[in-house]
């Protein structure tokens, strides 16, 4: 390894080479899968540990959000991950929404997804906080003005790298 080469974070031992490659970054986002394809990274030459750059990961973090803004359902963790990704606490979140703190406790943990009123007001409030941080949250406006019909299972998530927004060379 040369003195321009830099180490990999996990092992130590190996070096981190830039690749485009396909990725799980549910668990930076907080989210259970979300896949990203043709993601630029690095990854060590050793152990295979992945580096997300962090202004890619910002990017993915507006796609998933620019997803889930377009569905008419939302489920629980999608609820905490928007709430999340607000800035806010469901104190917070519930103020803003004119609801009780417990409201917000039950869509983020119950069983059932959020429909109906309250998934339509989560979303309008989530796209009018969000839509000036990214480009592709405003492509998510179009699902606030029309009905959509009952979604199919979408888990894992499967997003690509450059429909999220994110232009970098390997």
């Amino acid at each position: 390894m040369n003195h321009e080469e830099t180490r990999c974070f996990d092992c130590s031992e190996g070096a981190l080479r830039r690749q485009v490659v396909t990725h799980d970054v549910g668990a930076l986002l907080g989210v259970e899968s979300v896949t990203v394809e043709n993601m630029p990274a690095a990854v060590c030459d050793r152990c295979g540990w992945v580096a997300v750059d962090g202004r890619l990961l910002d990017d993915i973090s507006m796609g998933l959000a620019a997803f889930i803004l377009s569905q008419p359902v939302i489920d629980p963790d999608e609820a905490r991950y928007l709430r999340r990704l607000l800035g806010d606490t469901q104190e917070e979140l519930a103020e803003h929404l004119n609801l009780s703190r417990a409201t917000v406790n039950r869509w983020e943990t119950d069983t059932k997804p959020l429909d109906g009123a309250s998934a339509y007001a989560l979303r309008a409030h989530a796209f009018l906080r969000l839509q000036s941080k990214s480009p592709i949250i405003q492509r998510a406006a179009a699902a606030l003005r029309e009905i959509l019909p009952p979604r199919q299972r979408r888990r894992p998530y499967r997003l690509n790298a450059a429909e999220c927004g994110f232009r970098a060379a390997v």
